[in-house]
């Protein structure tokens, strides 16, 4: 698990007969079972069978060593206007440290109200 603060911009999906008109980007830092590190990423909404969802990626960097990264896939929906809550992550690869990581999945849950913060939950491998 991974739990990082920072802060982010966000434009809302409000108009179900526009494409790609929301967008979301964060960056924090934070603590994860692999020590400290930096998160930083964005997301397009767009719509699926008409359902709004989010979609991007993120890159997570140790702190410690920028060598070592994971990256991954996010995604959020279906029925959201904003990618605050609950979304999916699944790992696209890693670097350093990391890179034999290229599988895993889990939920990465945004919290918007009261300033920035996040969590990774899920499995890794």
């Amino acid at each position: 698990m991974a739990q990082f603060n920072g802060g982010y911009q966000e434009s809302l999906c409000y108009d179900r007969f526009k494409y790609n008109d929301g967008s979301f980007s964060f960056a924090g830092s934070g603590t994860s079972s692999w020590g400290p590190m930096t998160e930083k990423g964005s997301m397009q909404s767009g719509y699926r069978n008409s359902c709004p969802y989010w979609r991007g990626t993120a890159t997570l960097t140790s702190s410690v060593n920028s060598a070592n990264t994971l990256s991954l896939q996010i995604e959020g929906g279906p029925g959201l206007e904003s990618p605050c809550g609950n979304n999916k992550f699944f790992v696209l690869g890693g670097t350093g440290q990391f890179k034999s990581f290229n599988r895993g999945n889990g939920t990465w849950t945004i919290h918007c109200s009261l300033g920035y913060k996040d969590s990774w939950l899920g499995t890794i491998y």
